[in-house]
């Protein structure tokens, strides 16, 4: 058995691989990243093969942050599997080296991930920051005075960079191929897809302009918010107010992810996924309370 890193010639075969260990996604979301992630290319990809035959990857994509107007290097780890047959071995632990010893050759400022096992990864330095979930349930009253209209990538990514840094937030470096990008591997994923129903943006309208953008799906029983941004004229009370009024008009609970800077500045109850964990590598000297990995830009 040998660590490898893949090809354009390999990838199928990569492809095919992850989704027989994650059925519930389409083999298209691979595919995604590989047509439209502008810093993606299979040699991002480790893996371990016996015979020919791959029974364990981890992918390693490089990322980039921003800091106000500092720009930071990273690396996002996903999609690490193992053949079950093949389990216990600590195949991901020696694809995990490889990848820490190029992080420190490449200078990157951290590594992050999204796990279910966050304790696994805290034995190479990663450090839990956390994933947090604002519910706002559905009043007894309400208005209706709520409006969707489409909106453009550009809007999207000006509203974006001024929302974060209003913040003081670590965020993903958008620019307009990334974020069409986004859109596309992420429709087939099952976090982002529905029962046919796929994730999108869009700029919902309250009463005396008071607006938001946001990235969602209507999951059935709840109404998911991946993303949310607002202007910063935008008073608070103003804001929890239109949140409130949408799921009267929606007549169901909202589910929204949020920063926990953010979710302190509006005073919303949240709570932690257990499920997904943000953790953070750190190489450099930086305040990891400060980096948001926003859900429609996971690995």
């Amino acid at each position: 058995m040998e660590i490898v890193r893949e090809t354009y010639t390999t990838f199928p075969e990569n492809a095919a691989f992850l989704k027989k260990i994650f059925p519930q996604d389409d083999e298209e979301y691979y595919y995604g990243f590989l047509n439209y992630h502008p810093l993606f290319s299979p040699d991002n990809i480790y893996s371990v093969k016996n015979r020919n035959q791959t029974i364990a990857t981890l992918w390693y994509l490089p990322r980039l942050f921003f800091d106000k107007e500092r720009i930071l290097l990273s690396a996002g780890i996903a999609n690490v599997a193992t053949d079950p047959s093949f389990r216990g071995q600590g195949l991901a632990g020696q694809m995990m080296e490889k990848v820490l010893k190029e992080a420190e050759i490449q200078k990157y400022e951290f590594l992050i991930l999204v796990t279910e096992i966050p304790e696994y990864y805290q034995r190479w330095g990663f450090q839990e920051v956390g994933k947090y979930e604002v519910i706002i349930e559905l009043p007894s009253t309400g208005k209706y005075q709520i409006t969707y209209q489409n909106i453009s990538y550009e809007n999207i990514l000006d509203a974006y960079k001024l929302f974060y840094q209003g913040f003081q937030l670590i965020v993903p470096l958008r620019n307009l191929v990334y974020i069409k990008g986004m859109e596309k591997w992420n429709q087939w994923s099952s976090m982002f897809n529905y029962k046919g129903e796929k994730a999108g943006w869009s700029l919902l309208k309250g009463e005396a302009n008071c607006s938001l953008i946001f990235y969602g799906l209507d999951k059935g029983e709840y109404f998911k918010v991946f993303e949310i941004l607002w202007d910063e004229n935008i008073k608070k009370e103003e804001l929890v107010s239109l949140l409130h009024n949408w799921a009267y008009y929606l007549k169901k609970n909202i589910h929204i992810d949020l920063a926990h800077p953010i979710i302190d500045y509006l005073g919303l109850k949240a709570e932690k996924d257990s499920k997904n964990t943000i953790m953070i590598k750190p190489y450099w000297d930086i305040d990891l309370k400060w980096v948001y990995l926003p859900a429609p830009d996971y690995f």
